[in-house]
């Protein structure tokens, strides 16, 4: 008796990423190992994608891969997407701004030539905090950042800035959004 051949594996390479694209970011990476491991011929087609999509949970890892592309500039070529989730808590405020503010000069530098998504998750740590301050922490975020964005990834697409889900209740989600795509 022989096997039939996975539907998946009939599927033509270019649905890949799309599939990848409307994963939800918590479970893209395992979803994607996974998907890799049904054969051989999604291995080649999945691994490049997970590899092209940086996921950097808070500021530590998001500084460690900030100092990685500036180390080594060919690193930067395969980022595709760029997903960081920094903690703008008052306990932790210093770190996030260095993450902003390196992430700005990597991208002024030329090192992420070929990004088209970046994702930035602010979360927070205190539950309530005024509106005022609120506001403060979207005002890290510089007039240069964009305009590096602008001249030095042309392939940017999308651009989000945002808490990520859960950060509040459900009624809150979305309270400080912002979703660019162009």
């Amino acid at each position: 008796m022989t096997s039939q051949p996975s539907p998946l594996s009939e599927l033509p390479p270019e649905i890949f990423p799309i599939i990848a694209s409307n994963l939800p970011l918590y479970i893209t990476p395992p979803t994607l190992l996974s998907l890799a491991l049904a054969n051989r011929r999604i291995s080649e087609i999945v691994l490049p994608i997970l590899n092209s999509t940086w996921i950097l949970k808070n500021n530590h890892d998001a500084l460690k891969m900030i100092q990685r592309l500036f180390d080594k500039p060919e690193t930067g070529k395969t980022v595709r997407e760029l997903h960081i989730l920094t903690d703008i808590s008052v306990s932790a405020r210093r770190d996030s701004f260095c993450v902003v503010n390196n992430l700005e000069k990597v991208i002024s530098a030329g090192r992420l030539p070929y990004i088209h998504c970046l994702g930035l998750y602010y979360a927070r740590r205190l539950r309530y905090q005024t509106l005022m301050l609120q506001v403060d922490d979207f005002e890290m975020l510089h007039a240069s950042l964009w305009e590096s964005l602008q001249k030095n990834c042309p392939q940017m697409r999308e651009l989000v800035v945002r808490e990520p889900p859960g950060s509040y209740g459900p009624d809150d989600f979305g309270m400080f959004e912002l979703q660019v795509r162009y």
